[in-house]
């Protein structure tokens, strides 16, 4: 995807958030967070996960939180140095090794029905470079196979979940380098910084409404409607082609699959945000039948480091093939902890009228990138989106195409010049499927 370099206007760069007006917006965001995100309720728990840098915007979470009702609160830190030097220095012998008290935490989460909040945006982006990974993909592989039943938990509803964004200055240093250039960037204050960040994250969060909640209902509510017309059309399969010749994939829906996007429904039918921002409307392909090849447009982190310029190659639903300008070995990695990683588990549709995109930034963060462009992801399927996916066990969602694994990772493949053509199903024999292009030069056609 081709990122124009874009500068803020006199006007824009001329507002500032005063300490008050900063104070009112993290309120609102916390608010947002509770009530539109997890919906937290009376009664209810949370676990709060964040770097220690985003400890004043927790310490508003964490009192507006008990204000609405919650239980327990629970702040949970998540420290960069600690993982890194454990991939560096924990002794062979002990890897992987966790704790056992990690299991019953687990089944805490999920019999009392637990809220789950992560804060994302690192104090620094680029801390995972000097991790060693093959001693990360031992650590990663113990934690994803203990923390699978929450993940499975959480998609049927039984624990609502949200995932949002923070800036720091230096996450804030590498997105915005494109547009005020190099030297600008490296001159500006932490503070300057942060700023110029929110300028670009409240309409992104829709912070920048009188009402967020009512704007992110509205905004659900045209997902919805996506959704709803995707669903009436009782598609076969997407075929995904771009000008450079680089993508063309098509991509198979699992059997009796549904699409889905904006509010999710917890167990108890409360709706819920599971990520904000969120500009996806979602499916679950076969898992055993894409084909073709398609070009990863914007960067991924994998294990905490970044993939630029990936490519693959699916042959009967398997990658078979692929590569990539910087971090192949990643990929090498990431295959190697779960041979399911190699099949699809998530096809999504966003489309350029996407605030993200037109914010015309790569964001460095798989929550923001992944809602600026059409992704794929690799790994395990989304049982929701499967005609009563969530009350099948796994060899029948495996029956109907829905792939099993430990992992799940988004690789952004959306472009200015992608088209995506929808065949439809036809219940006659050798009658022609009906086509429909439903998306072209990177906007929907609907």
């Amino acid at each position: 995807m081709i990122i124009k370099r874009t500068k803020p206007s006199s006007q824009k760069s001329s507002e500032k958030l005063s300490e008050k007006k900063l104070e009112k917006l993290l309120e609102k965001y916390a608010e947002l967070i509770l009530k539109n995100g997890v919906h937290v309720i009376k009664g209810q728990s949370i676990i709060i996960k964040s770097e220690p840098i985003h400890w004043p915007f927790i310490n508003i979470l964490i009192k507006k939180a008990y204000q609405l009702g919650a239980k327990q609160v629970v702040p949970e830190l998540v420290h960069p140095y600690a993982s890194i030097y454990q991939t560096l220095y924990q002794k062979k012998e002990y890897l992987g090794k966790l704790p056992r008290y990690t299991k019953n935490i687990v089944d805490t989460y999920i019999d009392e029905h637990w809220a789950r909040i992560m804060i994302t945006g690192s104090e620094n982006p680029n801390f995972y470079s000097i991790a060693n990974q093959d001693n990360n993909t031992i650590i990663q592989k113990e934690l994803m196979t203990t923390m699978r039943p929450l993940l499975q938990a959480s998609i049927k509803g039984d624990c609502t979940w949200t995932i949002a964004p923070y800036p720091t200055p230096k996450w804030a240093q590498k997105v915005l380098a494109p547009r005020f250039g190099k030297t600008k960037i490296a001159k500006m204050s932490d503070e300057q910084l942060i700023q110029e960040f929110w300028k670009v994250l409240i309409p992104i969060l829709r912070l920048n409404h009188k009402d967020p909640s009512k704007a992110w209902k509205k905004h659900s509510d045209t997902l919805k409607k996506r959704v709803k017309y995707l669903n009436s059309l009782d598609i076969e399969y997407l075929h995904y082609e771009s000008k450079s010749g680089k993508t063309d994939l098509k991509i198979y829906l699992a059997d009796n699959a549904i699409w889905g996007g904006g509010n999710f429904n917890a167990f108890d039918k409360r709706p819920f945000l599971p990520n904000i921002p969120t500009e996806e409307v979602f499916s679950c392909p076969h898992r055993l039948k894409t084909e073709g090849s398609v070009k990863v447009t914007r960067p991924v982190k994998v294990f905490g480091d970044e993939i630029i310029d990936a490519y693959f190659e699916f042959k009967d639903g398997r990658v078979v093939n692929y590569s990539a300008k910087k971090n192949k070995a990643l990929l090498d990695k990431y295959f190697s902890i779960d041979e399911n990683a190699r099949y699809l588990g998530e096809v999504a549709l966003v489309d350029s009228t996407s605030p993200i995109y037109q914010a015309h930034l790569l964001f460095d963060s798989i929550l923001l990138d992944e809602n600026a462009s059409c992704h794929i992801a690799l790994g395990n399927g989304i049982p929701s989106v499967i005609k009563e996916g969530t009350k099948l066990k796994e060899k029948d969602l495996k029956e109907k195409g829905c792939n099993h694994s430990l992992l799940h990772t988004d690789f952004m493949i959306g472009s200015d010049d992608l088209k995506i053509t929808a065949y439809i199903k036809t219940s006659k024999k050798n009658r022609p499927r009906k086509q429909l292009v439903i998306m072209k030069n990177g906007k929907f056609s609907f």
